[in-house]
Parts: C-alpha cells; sequence; structure tokens
C-alpha cells in the first residue's frame, strides 16, 4: 500500500465496501411472519413465563466521533450520556443476537426518539410476538391523549419517586425486582450483539469517515452509514458462524442473589438530605 497515495485507497476502500453492501448475504432483513412464528414457537420454553411472547430486544450504542469544529454542529453532536461526540444507531435482534434492524446513524437522537422516528411498534401491532427493552424507551403508552394500540412489550419497572407523604413509595417491590431481573437476563443479548459490532475498530474507535456539513449532499464517499450497514453485515455473519447464545441455551431462574445485587442500584433508597429536599 506504500505505493497509493491517500485519495487512491480512498477510493479502492469505498468500492469495495459498496460491493459488500449489494451483497444478498450481508443485508439486514426484517423477519417473516413465518420466520416469526418459528421464534415464537422455540420461545414456549422459555423459564419466565411473562416473557414467553418476546422475540426480540431493542437498544441503541453510540459511535464515537471526532468533534466537529463548527460550533453549532457541534451541539448537535455532544452526547451527555457518555460525555464524548458520538452518532446514535439503534439496533433489534433475535433473542440469538442475530440483527434484523440497524438503523442509519444520527446524531442527537436518544434510544426512545429513534423507536418513534423509525415506526417500529408498526411490524408488533396486532401481532401474536413482543419485544423486549430498557428503561430508555417507552414502548407503551399509558397517556389518553397519546393512546396508541398496545404491543406486546416488555421495560424495566422503574423506581417510584419517594416523598415525604408516601416513604414508602421509593422501593420496588420483590416482584417488580424479579421482573427487573427477567428482562433484564432476557435482553442482555442485544448488549452482547452491540459489543460484537465494536470489534471492528472502525466503530470500536473515534470514526474518522464523517463530516457534519455534508448530510444534505449524495452520497458519494465512505459515509458512517455504509460503514454501519457493512459492519452490521459482517457481524451477523461472525454470529451465525459463532452464535452468541447456543439454539438450545435458557437464562437461568432468577435468584436471591440476584434479588440482592439490585439493592445498590434500581431500588436504592436515597439518602436523608436528598429525602429533606424531596416533596
Amino acid at each position: 500500500l506504500r505505493g497509493l497515495d491517500e485519495l487512491t485507497l480512498h477510493h479502492y476502500l469505498h468500492r469495495v465496501l459498496r460491493a459488500l453492501e449489494s451483497l444478498d448475504s450481508l443485508q439486514i432483513k426484517w423477519p417473516s411472519e413465518d420466520e416469526f412464528a418459528k421464534l415464537l414457537k422455540k420461545q414456549a420454553t422459555w423459564p419466565f413465563a411473562r416473557l414467553r411472547k418476546v422475540v426480540c430486544a431493542i437498544d441503541g450504542t453510540e459511535i464515537s466521533v471526532a468533534r466537529p469544529t463548527v460550533g453549532a454542529i457541534k451541539n448537535a453532536h455532544y452526547s451527555a450520556k457518555k460525555k464524548q461526540y458520538a452518532l446514535n444507531v439503534l439496533v433489534v435482534v433475535r433473542l440469538d443476537g442475530f440483527i434484523i434492524y440497524c438503523s442509519d446513524p444520527q446524531a442527537k437522537m436518544n434510544d426512545q426518539g429513534f423507536w418513534l422516528e423509525s415506526n417500529l411498534r408498526a411490524n408488533f401491532v396486532d401481532k401474536p410476538y413482543g419485544i423486549v427493552a430498557d428503561g430508555g424507551f417507552t414502548l407503551n403508552y399509558k397517556d389518553k391523549k397519546r393512546s396508541m394500540e398496545n404491543i406486546i412489550s416488555f421495560t424495566p419497572h422503574k423506581r417510584p419517586r419517594r416523598t415525604k407523604s408516601n416513604p414508602e413509595r421509593g422501593r420496588l417491590t420483590d416482584v417488580q425486582k424479579r421482573e427487573n431481573v427477567e428482562i433484564s437476563k432476557t435482553r442482555v443479548v442485544v448488549e452482547n450483539t452491540n459489543r460484537r459490532l465494536k470489534i471492528y475498530k472502525v466503530l470500536g474507535s473515534k470514526l474518522r469517515h464523517y463530516w457534519p456539513g455534508r448530510e444534505g449532499l449524495s452520497e458519494k464517499g465512505i459515509t458512517p452509514r455504509l460503514i454501519v450497514r457493512v459492519v452490521a453485515g459482517l457481524t451477523n455473519r461472525a454470529i451465525l458462524r459463532s452464535p452468541i447464545r447456543s439454539i438450545d441455551w435458557v437464562p437461568e431462574m432468577v435468584t436471591d442473589a440476584d434479588l440482592l445485587s439490585m439493592e445498590g442500584s434500581e431500588d436504592e433508597v436515597e439518602n436523608d438530605e436528598d429525602f429533606d429536599k424531596d416533596e
């Protein structure tokens, strides 16, 4: 490669990425109803009875980018969550880790915003199967003004806000804790898949092929969208070769140790100083 200048090498890489993107074996495809039916049948033996209709998990992951130079663009790309400039990608996987949906990278887009913009909810309306997510998602609304047809979905119970008038409100019940652990054991596979994506250094380190001012122009070069699509396809190929979970894998039942491990996180009670300020 020493005999190639930077521009020529860039053109070669672009052509290779375009060729990989066009391969049918690397396409990210939403499963058919028959495929979902097979996944649902497999879930009939899932140890957590309430989650036996869950066939996929959803989560977002951030891709670090270099700090943009223009102030307005710079602010639009800053992620307060991880204190870095980043693009967010939304991923939906089967419970064996295989990716069935991967969004285009976007700046300043949180997980819930992605869920609403992509309209993935429509794929689960009036379906016998559902989806599981972390606490960053609101998959079903209770507010009548924002009423939508409910889908089969599960997210962790959030700890109620504790007040002086109701000091016991700030605790989760043992049943809620157990259900949260069950959800965590089920959806951890999407975290493992996101980690597989980051094994590729182009996404695991700071993404260099990104120019914020070119979003409206035609994609003639190496873009984050092109990179993410190719890496997701290659990740699926690797997962088929070396699955995150074996076909017969099932999570262990929830133990008392699992419940105790939650005491310092979701169910942690505020200290006295915070409690005094809380109304």
